[in-house]
């Protein structure tokens, strides 16, 4: 016949065992917003707090997991070096950096982002990162993503979602810094 076929606008329901997604495909997106001003001034890497990080448990077998996401930085003074770098916990083990990082050169920091702060402390630093972890795991395993950063020197300080002057007026902007996962069917 002529007719086109209705769907019901309340379909609802939950996909069975055994459902295969196609390579590529988008399985699912968590993410974690931090709106919360944080500071530290420590010279190797730390947390930036406990509980900003992303979590999902896979749904498919040996998944891609694309990281992505938005940090807002600044430092208490003109200069100052700083760097990020991602750290991912599997099943709830200890967390441990991912691979994407700079190559190892002597002392160097292997970072996700480094930076020198610019000439003044009004300045924010917008740092987005995007890449592609293979954390090689199965069904139901659950995965976090937790950004970690240092500063160049214990006497300073680095601050997330503020500058450094953080007055109390309109023109100093608190921002909001967040990671978002997506799980990507292989």
């Amino acid at each position: 016949g002529t007719d086109e076929p209705v769907l019901s606008s309340d379909i609802t329901g939950t996909l069975g065992n055994g459902i295969v997604f196609p390579a590529g495909h988008i399985i699912q997106v968590q993410s974690k917003n931090e709106t919360a001003v944080r500071n530290t001034s420590s010279t190797s890497f730390v947390e930036i707090h406990t509980d900003f990080f992303a979590e999902l448990t896979t749904i498919g077998n040996n998944s891609k997991i694309l990281v992505q996401g938005t940090l807002h930085l600044a430092a208490s003074n003109v200069g100052l070096r700083m760097g990020t770098v991602m750290y991912r916990s599997i099943a709830g083990a200890a967390y441990a950096v991912t691979d994407f990082r700079g190559d190892a050169n002597s002392s160097n920091a292997r970072a996700l982002f480094g930076s020198v702060t610019g000439g003044n402390l009004d300045q924010v630093l917008n740092v987005g990162f995007s890449f592609v972890d293979s954390p090689a795991q199965n069904v139901g395993t659950v995965l976090r993503y937790k950004p970690y950063w240092f500063c160049e020197s214990s006497g300073y300080t680095i601050y997330l979602n503020r500058n450094a002057r953080s007055e109390s007026n309109f023109s100093h902007a608190r921002t909001a810094s967040n990671v978002v996962i997506t799980e990507i069917a292989q």
